[in-house]
């Protein structure tokens, strides 16, 4: 009788076993579709973050975020920023929408505008 009870129980931990390894997998599925479905999103945030930390001001965050344009566009919108605000908004979406700069560097952009 010891030994069918013994038996027994070493089957049940085995099953615990193989029921946390498929919860394992299901979470790990889960996780994937949900970095696919919202990937973009998700790297778009850090990358705003990362520019919220590591860039704290505007003339840094220009000329990172405008590096590829030259320094006669990082100036220009430079001098928007101080001088025209709804120019420097505008011009600050045109890029954006030509695909210039990122959705992380427009977000940052306009923070320095409010």
């Amino acid at each position: 009788m010891f030994q069918r009870h013994h038996k027994r129980k070493n089957k049940e931990a085995g099953q615990g076993l193989v029921e946390y390894a498929l919860i394992l997998v299901l979470v790990a599925i889960a996780t994937i579709i949900a970095l696919t479905v919202m990937g973009d999103r998700f790297s778009s945030m850090f990358e705003y973050i990362f520019l919220s930390v590591e860039y704290t001001g505007s003339s840094a965050t220009i000329e990172h975020c405008l590096e590829d344009q030259g320094e006669a566009a990082m100036t220009a919108l430079e001098n928007q920023l101080d001088t025209d605000i709804p120019a420097y908004l505008a011009e600050v979406e045109n890029l954006h929408t030509a695909e210039s700069i990122s959705t992380a560097c427009r977000n940052r952009l306009r923070d320095f505008a409010g």
